[in-house]
Formats: C-alpha cells, sequence, structure tokens
C-alpha cells in the first residue's frame, strides 16, 4: 500500500472503540490525503493544481513538506558518503520532489491572495532556504563537483549543469570557515523573510488600489467581468 498509510499500526480497524475508533479513521484519512498529494506531484504531466492547492490539500502540506525534507537530508548525507570512484553524473541531477512541491506552493502564495498558503510558506522557507544554502556550502559535495568536472566524460550540457551547481557552492561560501558559513546562512534567512515581507506588501498595496471614474461612459466598451474587478 502506500508510503504513508504504511505508518498505521497493524490491525488499527480492530482496535478501540467509540472515539479510538474515530481517531483512527481521522489518521487513515490523513494518510491518504497525503499520498494523493504526493501521487499528484509525482505523476507525468502537469498536475491538478486546484486539488493541490485546495483547502484539504493545503491543510497537511506543512507535513508533507517535513516528511519530504527529512528524505531530502538522508538521500544528501548518503550522496555525500560516495567515494570518488562511484561519482556519476546521475549523482547531481537529483530530482527533488521536495523542492517541487515548495516551490509550487510558493509561485501560488505569490498570485494568489491565499492566507493558507502564505501560513506554509511563512512557517517553512526558512527550514527550505537553511537546507539549500547547506547543501551548497558542503565542502565534500563541492569537491564532488570539481572532481566530476575534471574526470568524468561528460557533454557541454552535463558540464554546464555541474557548473551552475560549482557557482552556486561559491556564492553561499564553500570556501568560508564555518563560523562565517553560519553567518552567511543567517543573512539568507533574514533577506528571504525580508523579500516574502516585501512581495506580501506589495500584493496588499495593489489590492488597495481604487480608481474614481467620473463618466461612465468611458467605459461602455469595457467587458462586464472587467468591470465586475
Amino acid at each position: 500500500m502506500s508510503e504513508f498509510l504504511n505508518e498505521l499500526p497493524e490491525n488499527w480497524e480492530n482496535k478501540g472503540v467509540g472515539r479510538d475508533d474515530e481517531i483512527a479513521q481521522e489518521t487513515k484519512d490523513i494518510l491518504e490525503l497525503k499520498q494523493r498529494v504526493l501521487d499528484e506531484l509525482d505523476k507525468p504531466g502537469f498536475p491538478d493544481l486546484e486539488f493541490l492547492f485546495s483547502h484539504e490539500s493545503i491543510a497537511v502540506a506543512e507535513e508533507i513538506l517535513e516528511d519530504l525534507l527529512q528524505k531530502e537530508q538522508v538521500a544528501f548525507q548518503q550522496t555525500l558518503a560516495l567515494n570518488d570512484d562511484e561519482i556519476t553524473f546521475k549523482v547531481f541531477e537529483r530530482y527533488s520532489l521536495f523542492e517541487y512541491y515548495f516551490l509550487l506552493l510558493r509561485h501560488f502564495k505569490k498570485v494568489q491572495a491565499n492566507d493558507d498558503i502564505k501560513g506554509v510558506i511563512v512557517k517553512f522557507s526558512p527550514k527550505y532556504n537553511d537546507f539549500m544554502s547547506q547543501q551548497y556550502q558542503s565542502s565534500r559535495y563541492y569537491e564532488m563537483l570539481c572532481f566530476a568536472l575534471n574526470n568524468l566524460d561528460l557533454h557541454d550540457d552535463q558540464k554546464r549543469v555541474l557548473e551552475i551547481q560549482k557557482e552556486r557552492c561559491e556564492a553561499v561560501g564553500v570556501h568560508l570557515d564555518e563560523d562565517v558559513k553560519k553567518k552567511v546562512l543567517f543573512i539568507q534567512s533574514e533577506l528571504s523573510t525580508l523579500a516574502e515581507q516585501f512581495d506580501d506588501n506589495i500584493k496588499t498595496a495593489a489590492h488597495d488600489i481604487s480608481f474614481t471614474i467620473q463618466d461612465a461612459t468611458s467605459l461602455k466598451d469595457m467587458p462586464d467581468n472587467l468591470l465586475q474587478i
């Protein structure tokens, strides 16, 4: 069955009565919903955004992001543990469901006034930014990139992919001392928070704009849907 439903205890249907049964069913419903979201994200083609950004899906978005982040952290540590002779280009082209989901939510927050999604992004942005920066601040990951560029038989597109990642490492201070790296992380986190607040302020200001029409005849050729706005 699904990975989330596997978290349920065996014979959960037969355990407890009354409220215990309700809790068990609620737990099962939540796990099934989380799995539906993951399946939607992972399916080929364009996802069902209406479902992904629905109130019920957003209610479990933070839990899903947390689960995906933990898996990404484990996978990254496994990558760092590889020996040089195990390094291939595929090591660096990992598909991140965590990043994909977070960026979808953040984009929707930027284009739609949705307090539920805003709450998720505000809470999870620091974790997202920290994880992404820590990856590129990793000395071992940088060494692996350099090794791949210098030793693997790569075509031009592959080289460019690795060069971009190498540049990102250098941009976040991979060569800096650990104490300085922490300061860089803190500054980046602060800048990210300010950027989110700035976007929110612009959106709020845009919604507050009003116009006074003195001559209604100037609007006679405008579509009805625009007049309703």
